[in-house]
């Protein structure tokens, strides 16, 4: 099938915080090795015994073999520590002395009214290269006001005085008081542990521990873990590590004199009340005296934006215009609409008439959450959330496209429909073009697509390049210059799909066709979503229960690992001239040396991670088939991961997989034994399957999982194509056809 991408363009940093949703569309270090399920560490040593570098030696950034002109990083001054501790120092970045990664982050004890306290956060000087160093400055700016709370899938990361020789002791346990999974410890850890001259960046100063989650396997929103480090972790040139004085502090009974202490010691009452609870004392087995480090952190309230939308869209004026009934090729209100580029036009026109269904393009007015004026370039984008549940900022008339068949009788009930979302340069005509709204009409089945958000007219432009400000559709839905922007834009397309169902609920029309009235049955829906449209499914579904049944293409979660693995699209850099990924671009923005490449535990990509988590499908995914919402009925679902897929990497896809619980069917494309994979993306996939996280199922598949259909087709890419586009091929679209017409019109759970 032919492919329609745009042009690579020469912005600095196009994309960046895309997760897989960045493609074109189809027409018609030293890094721990695990697997999923197991914990497993690596540790990685510079120095014998101390781990101290030359750098940390003089108290300056670290600048052998460093370009003129290039930020050395983060001071680290020497510690003459007499036995070695883990860090937890409440002055930690205040004093000069002490950098911000002598106390552990993520840590409740930072978190100010409604952000972090960043003090002493290494920060590249803007003015050394104005491109990058503002960057980070407004990423951190943001997150100093904007962060209610931490990420469900981030690194945590520990400083000690003295490197780590044996890895143990590592306990990351729920303490939320009232959780129905108190005190249970978070199944599957990675460890990575870096000691010595080598073990140093740009942002936090040598001997470091990363605590990692497995892939598809994150922690709850809204919700207050203990990660603790017991006396069985084994320092270099010692027999054991003592705690810092202020973790001493927040394990004592009585309340600390010290004002700042006593702030933190109070964020950390829930680990008290835990390490002398029946959980802990007949359970865990913890003792005070057995730990010598440790942090409490919550996650932020990432379904918010979420729970209450429903009736927010629904409360909202309904509203359709502009009905066109396509007579085949010609110009529609949509694609007549000014500030399109000529592609844009040609792809909102009218499509061949068809012997099978009626094209019928409209507006259908729909709530916007995201605050400011779109496209918000360079500000605004944000969507405010109240008493648990996103605020309309206002609206808009969006174009819209359905197909009605011809050759079936309309039933009593209205039309089963299939809402099918496009990625990231398409539009609202996706399944036509896909030709699924072909494959599922002679069913019975209609579809329904919406305008991508800040896609066609909703990218607000009045000439007909492409761009705002110099940035085409890729940068302004994912555009890291505008970190609000880069969080809700997100969240807006998945709370647009909403308004789709509230449409397929309410919408009636007896006078567009010639031979009957339209109308839809609101509780027959399914949805169909390619990339930018799949992960808008994988947050939106779980909050849509009359949604029954739905395909994800191309879709991913766990940003970090998107971002360190995607290979498209590319980027130009202008100032060296060269085509760079997101993550050798994300090394540039971050000023990071380049001997020191980026991994999820890198702190600048952390606190990103931070900021933007609530638009990662890792906090939904669980919701779909495992733990359905109070009020909705598990998903059945077919999942497509591709291989090789330049644009959702297959940790980022594989995340999704095993949180969303589906069963690869007719199996893994990596089998056992894992250890023979080089690639560490390949040897963890690997792992998905042997460890359990994402079983094996035969074909043909029904109500595999529970009673539930639920199914991932894991392919390898096609000759010439994109691993992305798998479910383009023609014996794909068949089989998600008859998973759609099976799940709207047929009894039980729908055959793969």
């Amino acid at each position: 099938m032919r492919r329609l991408c745009l042009p690579r363009v020469s912005s600095v940093l196009l994309g960046l915080l895309a997760l897989p949703a960045l493609a074109c569309w189809p027409s018609g270090s030293g890094s721990t090795s695990a697997t999923a399920g197991e914990s497993s560490a690596t540790a990685t040593t510079g120095d014998e015994t101390t781990g101290s570098t030359d750098a940390t030696e003089t108290g300056v950034g670290e600048t052998e073999g460093l370009p003129p002109g290039f930020w050395p990083g983060v001071l680290c001054p020497e510690d003459d520590a007499e036995r070695p501790r883990i860090y937890f120092d409440l002055d930690a970045g205040k004093d000069p002395q002490l950098d911000f990664f002598r106390l552990p982050f993520p840590n409740d004890a930072r978190r100010v009214g409604g952000g972090l306290d960043l003090d002493g956060f290494p920060e590249p000087p803007a003015d050394l290269d104005p491109s990058y160093g503002a960057v980070v400055d407004r990423w951190l700016k943001h997150l100093r006001f904007d962060a209610p709370g931490f990420a469900v899938n981030g690194a945590v990361l520990f400083r000690s005085s003295s490197g780590i020789a044996g890895l143990g002791g590592v306990h990351y346990i729920d303490i939320t008081p009232g959780s129905p999974n108190y005190g249970e410890s978070v199944k599957g850890l990675r460890f990575r542990a870096e000691n010595g001259s080598i073990s140093r960046n740009n942002y936090i100063c040598p001997n470091w521990l990363a605590v990692e989650l497995v892939d598809g396997v994150p922690l709850r929103p809204a919700t207050t873990y203990a990660v603790l480090l017991s006396d069985a972790l084994i320092p270099v040139g010692a027999d054991a590590f003592i705690p810092d004085d202020d973790f001493a502090a927040m394990l004592a009974d009585s309340a600390p004199a010290d004002p700042t202490v006593f702030a933190a010691w109070e964020r950390f009452a829930p680990l008290r009340e835990f390490l002398v609870s029946p959980a802990n004392t007949q359970g865990v087995g913890l003792s005070k005296g057995s730990l010598v480090g440790g942090t409490v952190f919550t996650t932020a309230p990432n379904h918010d934006p979420f729970v209450g939308a429903g009736a927010v869209v629904d409360d909202a004026p309904f509203y359709v215009e502009d009905l066109h009934l396509c007579a085949g090729g010609e110009d529609s209100p949509c694609s007549s609409a000014a500030g399109l580029s000529d592609d844009e036009r040609a792809e909102r026109r009218c499509g061949p008439a068809s012997d099978a269904y009626h094209e019928i393009h409209g507006r259908m007015r729909i709530p916007i959450f995201q605050e400011g004026v779109a496209p918000y370039t360079s500000v605004g984008g944000a969507i405010a959330v109240k008493g648990g549940a996103p605020v309309i900022a206002s609206t808009a008339d969006v174009c819209f496209a359905m197909t009605v068949p011809k050759q079936v009788d309309v039933p009593e009930g209205g039309w089963p429909a299939l809402i099918y979302a496009d990625g990231t340069g398409g539009s609202f005509r996706g399944a036509l073009r896909s030709s699924m709204a072909a494959r599922v009409a002679p069913a019975g089945v209609a579809t329904i697509g919406l305008e991508p958000v800040l896609h066609g007219e909703r990218r607000g432009d009045d000439d007909s390049d492409g761009l705002v400000d110099g940035l085409d559709v890729y940068q302004l839905v994912f555009n890291v210059f505008n970190p609000d922007s880069a969080r809700d834009t997100l969240v807006q397309g998945a709370l647009d799909q909403l308004s789709v169902v509230r449409f397929a609920d309410l919408f009636t029309d007896d006078g567009i066709l010639p031979d009957g009235a339209i109308r839809f049955d609101g509780e027959a829906l399914a949805f169909m979503g390619h990339s930018l449209g799949a992960n808008s499914g994988a947050l939106i579904l779980p909050f849509a229960p009359s949604v029954r049944a739905a395909v994800l293409s191309g879709a991913g979660s766990n940003l970090p690992q998107a971002l360190l693995a995607k290979e498209e699209p590319k980027v130009l850099n202008p100032v060296t001239m060269q085509w760079m990924t997101p993550r050798e671009l994300l090394q540039a923005a971050f000023q990071e040396r380049p001997d020191h490449p980026l991994t999820a535990s890198h702190p600048m990509l952390v606190l990103l991670n931070t900021y933007v988590n609530r638009s990662d499908a890792d906090n939904t995914s669980r919701h779909l088939r495992r733990e359905p919402l109070a009020g909705s009925e598990a998903k059945h679902l077919l999942d497509y991961i591709g291989h090789v897929d330049s644009y959702a990497p297959l940790r980022s896809a594989g995340s999704l997989a095993v949180g969303a619980g589906v069963q690869v069917a007719p199996g893994t494309l990596f089998p056992g034994p894992c250890e023979s994979y080089e690639d560490d993306a390949e040897r963890t996939a690997c792992g998905y399957s042997a460890n359990g996280w994402l079983p094996t199922t035969g074909l043909p598949a029904q109500g595999n999982a529970g009673g539930v259909t639920a199914v991932a087709r894991m392919l390898d890419q096609p000759p010439g194509e994109d691993g992305h586009f798998v479910v383009y091929e023609v014996a794909e679209l068949e089989r998600a056809a008859s998973f759609v017409i099976d799940a709207l019109t047929g009894e039980g759970a729908p055959t793969v």
